[in-house]
């Protein structure tokens, strides 16, 4: 029979728990490292209070929007672009940081904004007030989920935001869009 030192059997247990130490930090590592993949996937981010997730269904508009801008009152010569790039249904998103979730039956339908500011001063938008959601009984809906006022620097593009919560069975929406006292064109998206 051999006899094997105890200083050996310690230093053979001293390196297995290393090893099975070295094994922990690197599944967890996977694991981390896994989930901000998983993350960064699912959700876009925005500099803005809206993040909507990417699992939802999406489609491009590309049509833009002139709107008076105003100086005391009175019309200026210039007019703000108000571009409506994307709609997106989903039933998740993130406002200001924190994860919201449309309830049973309801989905969010973002609009992609960008606002073009053509003058040389800092403009406070409301982009809320251009949009109405126009239901089947003709009652208009202001956005549920938007940023308030966007703060569009001068001759700059600002993109941003606006949510409307939604019943999930609707693919066809209808809206106003136009000044609160003003002409308003109508538009239809269907998602």
């Amino acid at each position: 029979m051999q006899v094997i030192p105890t200083r050996s059997i310690n230093k053979i247990k001293l390196t297995l728990a290393r090893y099975k130490i070295y094994i922990a930090i690197a599944v967890l590592i996977l694991i981390a490292a896994f989930g901000l993949v998983k993350s960064k996937q699912s959700t876009s981010v925005s500099s803005q209070g809206i993040i909507s997730s990417q699992e939802g269904s999406s489609v491009a508009i590309d049509k833009e929007f002139d709107f008076p801008i105003y100086n005391k009152g009175a019309k200026t010569e210039n007019s703000l672009k108000l571009k409506l790039t994307t709609v997106e249904k989903t039933d998740k998103i993130l406002v200001n940081g924190k994860p919201a979730t449309a309830k049973d039956g309801k989905d969010f339908l973002v609009m992609y904004l960008e606002i073009t500011n053509p003058t040389k001063d800092k403009l406070n938008v409301r982009p809320v007030d251009f949009f109405r959601l126009v239901d089947s009984q003709g009652n208009q809906f202001a956005a549920d989920v938007h940023n308030d006022p966007v703060k569009a620097e001068p001759i700059a593009i600002k993109k941003t935001r606006i949510g409307f919560v939604v019943d999930e069975s609707l693919n066809t929406f209808k809206f106003q869009v136009g000044e609160i006292n003003g002409e308003k064109q109508e538009l239809e998206i269907n998602i």
